[in-house]
């Protein structure tokens, strides 16, 4: 039916799909889903003018072990490469590393991405955040990030180094369990300043985008003055 529904929608600009496999199969996980995940992948990767996609991944956790049914799930996404807006929503699920890079290996595809927002409602199981601080380097068009987790594995020590790599954002937002300015380790407390001096940098650099964005616009009005004082003239 799901691919029946999509099979005429090519010029689709926005769509959201749920992925809740909570109750399924579950002495044998991965049976009915992947035949749905298949499902799913033929009927989307036609969607080529997508400009705003969220998923939500709920209950996935067992049925994406691994890596392999993520992977043919992101892989049917290779053709959006209209995408402006992509809103990840993690719900009772642990996405671990093997996960998260196949996540965001299709992400960095998409060159026109302008906001991304991923919202994790347990753990982010990440050993360090270079597995997503990697693919994110290539989008060198976005603009904003959000991230936003109720746990997250271990110290993410190159956390600072991460924000420092993105260049190109103008807009950032964590609510992270790490990130607290008024944590009670001193060092934690130390390396969140230095996070929050960080994130005022891309504050800074959204206000000069804006200025120049206003400077622009104000000198296209004058230019344009001119001409419509001689067409009344005329």
């Amino acid at each position: 039916m799901f691919d029946v529904l999509l099979a005429n929608s090519h010029a689709l600009k926005k769509f959201s799909f749920r992925l809740d496999f909570d109750g399924q199969n579950t002495y044998f996980p991965g049976a009915a889903s992947d035949r749905e995940i298949k499902v799913i992948s033929g009927a989307v990767k036609n969607l080529d003018k997508l400009e705003d996609l969220e998923i939500d991944f709920i209950n996935t956790a067992h049925h994406f072990a691994g890596d392999g049914a993520l992977r043919c799930l992101m892989s049917s996404f290779k053709k959006m490469l209209n995408i402006r807006h992509l809103s990840l929503n993690i719900e009772h699920n642990s996405f671990d590393d093997d996960q998260f890079e196949a996540l965001f290996f299709r992400i960095s595809d998409f060159k026109k991405i302008k906001n991304l927002e991923l919202n994790v409602s347990r753990s982010i199981w990440l050993s360090d955040f270079s597995i997503v601080t990697a693919h994110l380097e290539k989008m060198t068009g976005l603009e904003a990030l959000k991230i936003t987790a109720r746990a997250v594995n271990g110290e993410p020590e190159d956390f600072p180094e991460m924000l420092d790599s993105l260049t190109h954002l103008t807009e950032a937002s964590f609510r992270l369990p790490f990130f607290d300015p008024h944590h009670a380790d001193p060092q934690r407390r130390t390396r969140n300043a230095d996070v929050e001096q960080k994130l005022s940098v891309i504050r800074d650099r959204r206000l000069k985008k804006e200025l120049r964005e206003r400077e622009e616009t104000f000198k296209q009005a004058v230019v344009a003055r001119p001409r419509q004082k001689r067409r009344l003239g005329g």
